[in-house]
Order: C-alpha cells, then structure tokens, then sequence
C-alpha cells in the first residue's frame, strides 16, 4: 500500500488527514518524508503541514528508539513528550515498510487518560502503606 502512496498522485496520501491520529512516515535517520495534518495538531506545529523537518527535534533519539524496537513487528507504547513546559503524554503505533524504508507511525494524545492512571497508581501506593 506504501509503495502505491508513494508512486501516486498526493491525492491519495491527503486521505491520511481524515485519519483520528497524527501519521507521519519517517526515514531511519529520522526525516520525515510525509505528516498528516493531525501530526501537526497533536505536536502543535503551526506551519503547513507540508513534510518537512526530522523527528528528532520534535522528539529527541525517537528514531533511535524506532530502530531498537520495531524490528519486523508492530511495536505500540507510550511516551512523554515536554513542550513549552507542558507535559503530554503520546500512544504511538509503529511498523516499519521494508520496501520504501520508512517506518509508519501513528501519534494519538493520551494525555488525560495517562495522568488519570499515574494519579491512580499513587493513590494505590499510598493505600498500601497505610
């Protein structure tokens, strides 16, 4: 499907931003060759959301991550992600596209849910010490 995206008119690769999640389509050395629009809502990014950049600066040693972990299989986890002194927390989905070199990535803001989670946990640590 990838290599049908890539060899085709962008018209195609526009059905991405109706996509609930940000997509982002990223090299191994961390450029990003496509971005949906969500991509850039969810790291609130104001310039067009033309590709452009590597994801490094938005989330630092991510492809280095991406290349320990991902492998041949989809790998799905959270991380912590620091803008402007505000704290989010983002689920993403990765797999990597052997055939065009790039690996897949979907980002969905989890935020609300992960700090409900954290706070649930401390107040079950602190029911077990009582």
């Amino acid at each position: 499907m990838l290599n049908f995206l890539f060899n085709n008119t962008s018209k195609y690769k526009n059905n991405f931003d109706d996509y609930p999640d940000g997509v982002a389509f990223i090299k191994d050395n961390g450029d990003i060759v496509y971005n949906n629009r969500r991509f850039h809502s969810v790291f609130s990014i104001n310039d067009s959301y033309a590709p452009s950049g590597n994801i490094n600066e938005i989330l630092p040693n991510f492809t280095e991550l991406l290349l320990h972990t991902v492998g041949n299989s989809q790998v799905t986890d959270v991380i912590k992600y620091t803008l402007n002194d505000d704290v989010a927390y983002l689920e993403y989905t990765a797999s990597f596209d052997k055939k065009n070199t790039v690996f897949v990535v979907a980002f969905r803001d989890v935020t609300q849910s992960q700090k409900k989670k954290l706070e649930l946990i401390d107040l079950y640590e602190n029911h077990k010490k009582l």
